[in-house]
């Protein structure tokens, strides 16, 4: 490797630590993928109880919703979904930009509050997880809004 490409690599290391010190990260210029929505796993958090909190799995292929509670491993119930709703919410998935949302969106200043995990497999296999506690990625309303389609509220 030339003197040249090392040090490159060497100041562009040393500014990736610089904004990760700082607390600085970007929006995820390149999607993890570009295939179909296939799978969807969303769960809000926060405070209260469990009940309030419980854990959607969304098979967009088979037109599915399973809840399960987040209190136990026994409850849980699905349900079939339109077709058309189906394809409402996948267009709105998409539109909200979730596929440029970083791993983890967070302010640890507040010690209380809520938040959401989401988990969006794709049709080619590759998965991206998004976690956030008390801040929001940009676009979040289009998420709330595409969950609405099929009956779930935050």
């Amino acid at each position: 490797m030339s003197t040249g490409r090392r040090v490159l690599i060497a100041i562009a290391s040393v500014l990736v630590a610089i904004a990760l010190a700082l607390g600085l990260t970007i929006w995820r210029v390149f999607p993890i993928s570009r295939a179909p929505v296939t799978m969807v796993y969303y769960q809000s958090t926060g405070f209260g109880s469990c009940d309030m909190f419980p854990i959607y799995e969304i098979n967009v292929t088979a037109l599915t919703i399973t809840t399960t509670s987040s209190c136990t491993d026994d409850t849980e119930t699905s349900r079939a979904v339109d077709s058309a709703d189906m394809a409402r919410f996948a267009t709105a998935l998409d539109a909200s930009g979730f596929r440029h949302w970083r791993s983890t969106y967070a302010n640890r200043t507040i010690t209380d509050g809520g938040g959401f995990d989401l988990q969006v497999t794709f049709a080619d296999g590759k998965t991206q997880s998004v976690t956030t506690l008390n801040r929001n990625p940009p676009g979040v309303q289009g998420l709330y809004d595409a969950l609405a389609v099929i009956g779930i509220t935050r």
